[in-house]
């Protein structure tokens, strides 16, 4: 299991925008792993920007 952190700055009114969530994620396994077979990534949609939140977003991978 990997673990990425991001910083998302804004008010509790504001959804984390899901499409650059799951962009930035798998851009940033790819260069971080170049030989790693990064598939789809997708991450939960609604998340409300929230002090100390967490969510978890599922990547597919070859042969895992």
């Amino acid at each position: 299991m990997a673990t990425l952190c991001a910083s998302v700055t804004g008010t509790a009114a504001w959804t984390i925008d899901r499409a650059w969530m799951e962009d930035g994620l798998g851009r940033d396994l790819k260069e971080r792993n170049p030989s790693l077979p990064v598939g789809a990534v997708a991450c939960p949609a609604g998340i409300k920007i929230v002090e100390g939140a967490t969510f978890q977003c599922t990547v597919e991978m070859e042969g895992v």
